[in-house]
């Protein structure tokens, strides 16, 4: 009896790439889907937990380096209510956020493990009035960031030239000004007796100088360039010869004072006698 014979060219439904290989692919990547999409749940109810967790919630504030900024400005700027959760914070974006104060020269904000958050800011130094279209307050560096009242400030030297042309609000000053400022600043302050409360106004141009006015009789003393110090202790003198010749009382009628030359200086006044000095 002969055996039927089997047809050689009918497929196996279980080759790899048959019907059956394909079932078994899709329901092994259900499988692996489902575990993923399970852990992920998983995951996102933990985050969730611990975005909800007391232990990381922000209890308390602490500021450092306000001088100006009062505490409400630097919390209300912030916008990081107590009870935040310390996950939510991006701690670069808060400190971009307080540079953006006009106070703020630097900020740097960190987390305690105790759930303080702690805020360091850097205050802007102001050390003059400079007049451009409006008074602006100038830093240390030169930097103009706020506009005032000049009468707010009257403590500060008043700039009311910066060469050619008036500056505006963030804008820094030339360097050759800010140089020059320091220096007549440091020469103020090293004579006995004057100090920046001397000057009411200071003029400068990058080729005849520094002028000032001296309070409180409003005398114009220019200055030139460099050398303050020396040119401040010539000016006491002259100052001093002007009294002797003339009396106290002439030192009222003195108008004006050219300190720019190495060795000498000249004064222009309304005197009583005409002596020269």
């Amino acid at each position: 009896m002969m055996r039927p014979r089997k047809n050689r060219y009918r497929k196996n439904p279980r080759r790899v790439g048959g019907p059956i290989h394909w079932v078994l692919v899709l329901l092994a990547l259900g499988v692996v889907l489902g575990a993923a999409l399970g852990i992920s749940c998983l995951f996102c109810r933990a985050y969730a937990a611990l975005l909800d967790a007391p232990l990381l919630r922000v209890k308390s504030i602490e500021i450092r380096g306000t001088v100006r900024l009062n505490r409400k400005t630097v919390l209300d700027t912030l916008g990081v209510p107590k009870g935040t959760s310390m996950l939510r914070l991006r701690l670069d974006v808060l400190a971009q956020r307080l540079e953006r104060l006009s106070w703020v020269k630097s900020a740097q904000v960190a987390l305690d493990p105790s759930g303080r958050l702690v805020v360091m800011i850097g205050e802007r130094k102001p050390v003059a009035v400079v007049m451009g279209a409006r008074p602006l307050l100038m830093d240390e560096e030169g930097w103009l960031f706020m506009e005032v009242k000049v009468e707010s400030y009257m403590e500060l030297p008043y700039v009311t030239k910066v060469g050619s042309r008036k500056p505006a609000l963030g804008e820094r000053v030339p360097e050759a000004f800010l140089e020059v400022f320091h220096e007549l600043l440091r020469a103020l302050k090293g004579v006995s007796g004057l100090g920046v409360q001397f000057v009411s106004e200071i003029l400068w141009d990058p080729l005849e100088g520094v002028s000032i006015y001296a309070n409180p009789t409003g005398t114009r003393i220019h200055l030139g360039n460099g050398d303050f110090l020396l040119k401040m202790q010539r000016m006491r003198r002259a100052l001093r010869e002007v009294e002797r010749r003339m009396g106290a009382a002439a030192l009222d009628g003195l108008q004006a004072m050219d300190l720019s030359y190495p060795d000498r200086a000249y004064i222009q006044g309304r005197f009583q006698k005409g002596q020269g000095v």
